[in-house]
């Protein structure tokens, strides 16, 4: 695999600096990194006047890398509306915007959880510009399972029609094969990421490897490859 794009460091729930994820980035052979921190929504994430600083640290790091590397955040959804915790000034820098649902809203039945989480999901990709759904439908577990086909395909006519990718997350590994077919079948495109939050997980894609395999990706269907044009 020749991509990450999804990694944490210190600025928000990483252990380690930037330059050390770069570094084992390298080491690994990767040819492209995202480095997406944590928005200031979640409460590991950046505060806001500490994004300034971490756009500069990585711009910086940037001149000196072996590799491609994007400047992202991973965003948060707000509520079902769509709205997320990242100012369009902020979006306008970034080379990538990832976003996450990391909380729900006054929910406990695992149907009505799921679908809040589409409906927050579809809102966030119509009303702003997200290149990828970071570890889709994983809340407490895999929600995807309450979900209809014709459900989930909602969502991915609006990820298609909007040119936002999927994410095969290696730390999470769900959903299952048959959710990331539909991806293709419905012309999303898919990113890789391990959401490593220490360097030695960096680029380690085993099973998004694996899954990629078995539903028959070819190049032209990952994101990784726009970016390496």
């Amino acid at each position: 695999m020749k991509a990450d794009l999804h990694v944490h460091t210190e600025f928000s729930d990483g252990r380690d600096p930037p330059e050390v994820m770069i570094e084992a980035a390298e080491a690994r052979g990767l040819k492209l990194l995202a480095i997406t921190d944590h928005g200031p929504a979640l409460h590991v994430g950046m505060k806001e006047n500490e994004i300034s600083g971490y756009l500069s640290t990585l711009e910086n790091l940037r001149e000196n890398a072996k590799l491609k590397l994007l400047v992202g955040i991973e965003a948060n959804v707000l509520n079902e509306s769509g709205d997320i915790d990242i100012e369009e000034e902020t979006r306008e820098k970034l080379d990538i915007l990832v976003l996450g649902i990391h909380r729900l809203w006054f929910v406990s039945d695992p149907r009505e959880m799921a679908l809040a989480y589409l409906r927050s999901l579809v809102n966030a990709i119509k009303k702003h510009k997200i290149d990828v759904v970071a570890h889709p439908f994983q809340f407490h577990g895999d929600l995807s399972r309450f979900l209809t086909i014709d459900e989930i395909r909602e969502l991915l006519e609006v990820a298609a029609n909007c040119g936002t990718a999927i994410e095969v997350n290696e730390k999470y590994r769900a959903p299952g094969e048959d959710f990331y077919r539909a991806c293709l079948e419905n012309g999303v495109m898919l990113s890789v990421g391990t959401d490593s939050h220490r360097a030695e997980s960096v680029g380690r894609l085993d099973w998004v490897s694996g899954m990629l395999e078995k539903i028959g990706v070819s190049e032209g269907d990952l994101l990784y490859t726009r970016f390496l044009r």
